[in-house]
């Protein structure tokens, strides 16, 4: 199962744009560990996951793997959110005029999202 998912994890980190992560030797060993009801679709599923930062215990919870934190949708979306804002902050250098062309939103509304995640409220606007 790893090799199988080392091959879906690599498309997605090519489809998204994105660096292949590491694979930890915990992800390995839940892999082998799932019964995988949803075969390969499941896994590929994971592996996009995996790639947009929505690993750890939300990919073993969103698998039927033990250890999930009973996060709602609404919880990963706004840690998906925190995670791009902040991934093009730095890619902006801080310049969140530059961060919300990118972003598609009015810098007074990427401001007001920055505001409020709190690890991102100290940097500079």
């Amino acid at each position: 199962m790893p090799l199988i998912f080392a091959k879906f994890l690599s498309a997605a980190a090519a489809r998204h744009g994105r660096e292949l992560p590491a694979v930890t030797f915990e992800d390995r060993k839940a892999l082998q560990a799932h019964h995988w009801p949803g075969n390969a679709h499941e896994l590929k599923i994971m592996a996009d996951r995996h790639v947009l930062g929505l690993k750890g215990k939300d990919t073993r919870r969103a698998a039927g793997m033990a250890g999930g934190t009973g996060q709602t949708l609404r919880d990963l979306v706004a840690d998906f959110e925190a995670q791009e804002i902040a991934r093009v902050l730095d890619q902006c250098n801080g310049n969140t005029e530059a961060a919300a062309r990118i972003l598609g939103l009015p810098r007074r509304t990427l401001n007001d999202k920055i505001a409020k995640l709190p690890l991102l409220a100290g940097r500079k606007r």
